[in-house]
Order: C-alpha cells, then structure tokens, then sequence
C-alpha cells in the first residue's frame, strides 16, 4: 500500500509538472495545444431602438383600438387586444429595419406596413395574413430617407408614392396582383420631398409634395390618364406636408411654410384646402410658446372630423438661452379649427417628435410620437386635459465601451447610451448579464468611458461629457449603488484613469484651459493633488492611455505634434519624449509583467496597425497589420505569458481584426461579425490568452461581445513501464 501511494503521489507531481509546462505554453512533445475554438458572439445589453416614427405610423381599427408601427433596430408592430391591453410583436428581424413605418389596416383590420431597410437602403412592404407576416423588398431605386406615403384602397390594393433620390423625381406605385406596377408623376426639377399620397372613394389619386428647384408646394391629382399638377406661390413651401381628402373628396393640405409678416422669416405651420372650385390658404399656427422660435411646422399629421374640420399634430424647434449652456428643444403642438378660428395646444416641450395622429369616432385626437427617447401616446382624457403614457423606450447602447476582467474571471464593461444621454455598467452575475445605469449625465451623450477594478475589485468608471461642465466623471460601486466624485481640476477632455495598489485613482487628460496640454493628477487617500501639466504640444482629440507599474509609478502614451508620445514618472522626476515620429493616432498602452511598456497605435502617415515597446532603454516599433487602412481605434492586452492581443478597425474593409502575437510573429484574423459595427473595440485576455472583444452593433444598436471560449490544453503522461503514452 506504502509503495502504492508512492507512485500515486509521483503521478500527480508529474501531472502538475505538465499543466504548468502546458499553461506555459511549452511544446516538449508531451503537452499540446488544441484547435482554437470558434469565435462566439454573446448579447450583453440588446433592448428596443426606434427613431423616426412616420405621419402614418398609427391607425385604429375597426373597433377603435389603435396599432403602431415602428423600427430602428428591428421592426416593430403593437396594438391593443380586445382587453385594451398592450401587445408587441417584432415584425421583421433584420438588423437596422423599422424606421418611417407606415401602418395601414385592411378591411379585416390586418396590418400592411411599410418602412426603411437602411442597409439594403430600400423599401420593404410587410402584411399580415391572419397566420404569419410575408415581408417583401419594393423594386424601387436606393432610399436612404424616404420621402414617401403609402395607402390602401377600398380593395386592400397599396399605393405608394416615393422621392427618387437617384433622378430627383416624384415616383407612384401600385402593387397588382403581378406585383409592383411604377410611373413617374413629375419630373420637373428636384421634385417630391416630404410627398403625402391620398385614394379616394372614387379610386382617383391626389398628392402634396415639394418642389425643391422652385421651392414651393405643389399638389398633383390623376384622372385616370395623367396627372393634374397645381404649383403654389413659392412663400408655400411644402415642407412635411400631410394630405387628407373630406367628405365631399377634397383635398386639404398641412404643412410648413413662410411666415411672411415676420421680420426674420421663419418657417410657420400653414393650412390649404380645395373647395371644389378654388384653393383658400391660412396661417394655422406662428405663435412661440415655450422657445425662441426657430421653425414651426416639423412632422405633420392631418385628419379630418366627421364634419370635416381639421386636427394636426406638428413640432416645432426653439432654442433656450437660459440657464447656460443654451440648449435646442422639439416642442410637440396640436392644432385644430372649428367655425371660432384656431385653436393651438402645447403637449410636450422636450425633444418631442415624429407625431403621428389618429381621431376617434367621436373626433377626439391620440397622438404617438418619439419624446426623447421615449414612445409615448397621448390622447385626451376630458375636456382640456390629456394623458400621456409611455409604450416603449428606445435605447442606443453600446457606444464607447471599456471592459475589464476581475481575478474570478468575470467581466465588467462601462458603456455610454446615446439615446437617454447615460453611462452604463455591465457585469457578468450568476444569471447572466446584468446592467446598471450610472448617470444620466446631461445634454449630450457620453464621448468615452473607462472601466477599471480597485485591489478589493470593486469597479470604477470614469466618463467624459463634453457638454457638462468638469467633462471628466467618476464613479464607484459600493453597497449596491453607485457613488460619484469629482476632481477640482477636470476641465479636461480625452482621459484615461488607473487605480493603484491602494485603490485611489489616478488621471491623466488633456486640460481644456490655459496651460493647455497633457496633464496628471491623483487621489493621495487625503486630497487631490495638483495637476502636473506635461507637455503641451499635444494636437488632436484622441484619448490619453494610462497604466500603472507595480510601484504604481503612471506611464502615459498620447499624442503630440511630432508623433507618438510617452511620458513616465521616473524615481528622478517625469520623462516625456516620442516613440515614433510618424503623425499617429489611438494610442492603447500596456504594461508586460516586467514593467516593460507597449504601445499599439494607428500609423496615420501610412494607414497601418504599429506596435511599439521599450527594449533596453530605446522604443523598437514595427507593423502589425497594413492589408488596406487599418489599425483606428486599436485596444492591447497581454496574457499571462505575457504575449500580446490587440483588437482594432479595419477601415477599408469596414470590419472588426484582431492580432496575436505567438512569440515569434504576429498573426491577423478578421471577426466573423455579419453586421454593421462601429469602429472602437475593448479587449480583455484571460491568463490563458483567451481574447474577448466587446463591439457596438451598429445594425441593432446594442453592446455585444465575441470571444474565443477556453480550451482545456489536451497532455499526454507515460505510463510507468514507459511502453505508451496515456492521453488524459
């Protein structure tokens, strides 16, 4: 038994020897690597996008209960059941689909859509029929921002009028039974922006569009053979015009137009309608209300009542002067007229957008629109009063995101969210990811974070707001929450921040005021100290990269006039002085387990991927990646046997790379991401050097990660006769 345990102990003294050859990444025969696995993408936040709702977004059924359509990120369609409760559906899940929804109900109340493809840049038509939705692509030229309107006939058959933006024309479709039929309605000049389409009863056609060479309304009408066209003075300008026939067939018409009573000629909501006979046109509303009026009359929505008396809904844009900084705002409006005259309400004085009406049975206005970064719904609740209520909320995340990995191997991520203006935190839980919302820090969104861990792993995250006074923010999560702090010397932009071995922060940025320049403070555990302004030749807007050494002494790259920069605070004072002189951008520093720095940066002379690290007192550089213009936005890590993995941007081929340094060369590979992405990346490695890359999806705005998982070294021991190997 003694002599059994023996040998035992021997084969796990011989088996440790071999993990840690094998995690050392020595090939001795005996100990190999396998395959690298595939790259996986993992969602960390995806959550609802839409902007840009059309005039025709909503329609009620049969029954007066109200659909929407909407999109950004995905195509979306919400209606209320028969319990008046909110149901949605996503409609089609192509990435970056939805935006200008136009939502028509067929005589079975069936939902017909069509909305923007903005990365095919064509118009897709969906339909309901009573089982499933068929989504198909319009034949029609590129679209980016379709200036278009679609309708149904009394048949179920859809009409669609569109601006060709490759002719410049005003284009009609109708889709038959052999499918989409085209003509052309005016080509007459740059025709056909903001064009609003009508059928009447009768079949016959009626349009409202603008003409851009003239820059005048026009409304045309077809009778079967041609098209009539009518041209207004050039003071009616047409813009956001929303068309509705009355009960007798004619047409009226809202839209934006000049306010020629006024000294400073600004655009105001006008109002025509045909007669039968002859066309009469009014001022509907020029009044400022909340804002400095700038323009009034933005995303017009016309109906008309039982007793033909017209309703819109519009937004207009006004600028504060007060409190500093000035800030502009969209105020949401509705307007209607009885036999008294005019009548104009204020609904929402913040960036309120993108209305689309609706009017009950008994004329009473719903109007959805995008506030902020909201979609809300309101509608009156009694005479003179109206409720709001809120249907969904739009999130565009991912944006300027760090990553960091703690010693559980667990990652956290920093990330800004333009839409609702905030800095975000993610973290890998026992459920999966969770986020947290940090700050909602003001009125522009965040241009960088950073993500880092204190000693005790507690996540610190800095970020900058350029609109806000102070620019550079920090915070701390503790019990739950998160803490913020600030310096009294942030009035600077393009940061980086480290913690050192006693968790206090430390910054280094660019100072905004006089001395300008690259500068350096910290947190001594009792006050700030005062900044270290280090050079002042520094040119450019790209962020500072900061690192700590074991004696938490900082190295910083940057960028200054005559190239790449590096400045180190030394036993004998502060070092700065360049790398490369080539014209640089992006740096990224890390520092190797000897202290010994490294610097991937972006070769602007030359368009090319560089690295650059310090060997014996003088900087060494060479190309990493020159397939095209490549290497923006790089980010550099080094694992555990101290290699290098850096991740970047390929601008040429507009996709995301990543480059590994084995020990003796480097090795490049595109990431097999198929969507649109934005160009900055964040990078962790695990001791093994197993990269994860977090990236913005572009197409669905939302912060995602791809990651190449762990796979476990496969080791071969000899059996004690020495006749065999034994795999394990």
């Amino acid at each position: 038994m003694a002599h059994l345990q023996v040998k035992r102990a021997g084969l796990l003294l011989l088996l440790g020897s071999w993990l840690f050859l094998g995690i050392s990444h020595v090939d001795n025969g005996y100990a190999k690597h396998e395959e690298p696995a595939a790259w996986q993408t993992e969602c960390v936040h995806c959550p609802t996008y839409f902007n840009q709702l059309s005039s025709r977004s909503t329609q009620l059924d049969s029954n007066g209960r109200l659909h929407i359509a909407y999109g950004g990120d995905y195509l979306y369609y919400s209606y209320q059941d028969d319990a008046r409760q909110w149901q949605t559906a996503v409609v089609d899940p192509t990435p970056n689909v939805g935006r200008y929804a136009m939502l028509q109900l067929d005589n079975a109340d069936n939902p017909h859509i069509i909305y923007l493809d903005a990365t095919a840049q064509r118009l897709k038509y969906g339909r309901f029929e009573g089982q499933s939705w068929l989504l198909e692509q319009v034949p029609t030229s590129v679209i980016t921002q379709p200036h278009a309107s679609f309708v149904l006939d009394t048949a179920n058959v859809p009409h669609l009028s569109f601006y060709d933006e490759t002719t410049g024309d005003l284009r009609y479709g109708v889709r038959a039974a052999s499918g989409w039929q085209f003509s052309t309605v005016d080509a007459a000049g740059d025709v056909g922006q903001f064009n609003s389409l009508a059928v009447g009863e009768n079949g016959r056609l009626h349009l409202s569009y603008h003409d851009a060479t003239q820059n005048r309304l026009k409304y045309a009408t077809f009778d079967g053979q041609t098209w009539q066209i009518t041209r207004f003075p050039t003071t009616e300008l047409g813009l956001y015009s929303s068309l509705a026939l009355d009960s007798n067939g004619n047409p009226h018409i809202a839209y934006m137009g000049e306010d020629t009573a006024a000294t400073y000629n600004p655009n105001v909501l006008h109002y025509a309608r045909y007669d039968g006979s002859s066309w009469h046109t009014e001022t509907a509303d020029d009044q400022e209300l909340t804002w400095q009026l700038i323009d009034l009359g933005y995303d017009i929505s016309l109906q008309l009542d039982s007793q033909d008396n017209p309703h819109i809904s519009y937004s207009a844009y006004g600028q504060s002067w007060s409190p500093y900084p000035w800030y502009n705002s969209f105020e949401l409006r509705y307007a209607h007229r009885d036999n008294t005259g005019w009548s104009v309400m204020l609904l929402d004085e913040w960036q309120a957008r993108y209305g689309a009406l609706q009017l009950t049975a008994a004329g009473q206005p719903i109007i959805a629109y995008k506030a902020n970064h909201t979609l809300r719904l309101i509608e009156v609740e009694s005479e003179g009063t109206w409720s709001s209520t809120t249907l969904a909320t739009s999130q565009d995340v991912g944006r300027f995101a760090d990553l960091v990995r703690d010693v559980n191997g667990r990652l956290h991520i920093s990330f800004a969210e333009s839409e609702g203006d905030t800095v975000n935190y993610a973290y890998q839980g026992a459920a999966g990811w969770q986020t947290e919302r940090i700050d909602s820090a003001g009125f522009a969104s965040p241009r960088l974070t950073a993500v880092v861990l204190t000693p005790q792993q507690t996540p610190t995250v800095m970020y900058y707001q350029y609109q806000r006074f102070g620019g550079i923010h920090y915070a701390q999560r503790q019990n739950g929450g998160w803490v913020r702090d600030e310096t009294p010397f942030w009035v600077g932009h393009a940061a980086d921040m480290a913690v050192d071995s006693h968790g206090y922060p430390h910054f280094a940025y660019y100072n905004n005021l006089y001395p300008w320049g690259l500068a350096y403070t910290h947190w001594d555990g009792a006050a700030w100290r005062e900044p270290i302004f280090l050079d002042d030749t520094v040119i450019g807007n790209d962020p500072v990269a900061l690192a700590l050494d074991k004696a938490d002494r900082p190295h910083i790259a940057y960028i200054r006039a005559e190239g790449l920069g590096y400045a180190v605070q030394t036993p004998s004072g502060w070092y700065t002085g360049t790398v490369d002189l080539h014209t640089s951008a992006y740096p990224a520093l890390a520092l190797a387990p000897d202290h010994v720095p490294h610097i991937a940066y972006f070769d602007t002379t030359n368009g090319v991927l560089r690295h650059a690290s310090l060997q014996n007192g003088i900087w060494q550089t060479e190309v990493v990646d020159d397939n095209g213009v490549v290497g923006t936005y790089p980010s550099l890590a080094i694992d555990g046997r101290g290699h290098l993995h850096i991740s970047y941007f390929d601008s040429s081929h507009e996709q995301l790379k990543y480059a590994y340094h084995n020990g003796t060369g480097w090795q490049t590979t595109p990431l097999p991401i198929s969507s649109t992405v934005g160009a900055r990346t964040a990078l962790a490695v695990d001791p093994f050097g197993n990269p994860t890359i977090t990236f913005y999806d572009a197409g669905a705005r939302d912060l995602r990660v791809i990651y190449r998982p762990f796979v476990p070294l496969r080791f071969f021991l000899p059996v004690v006769n020495g006749f065999d190997l034994i795999p394990l």
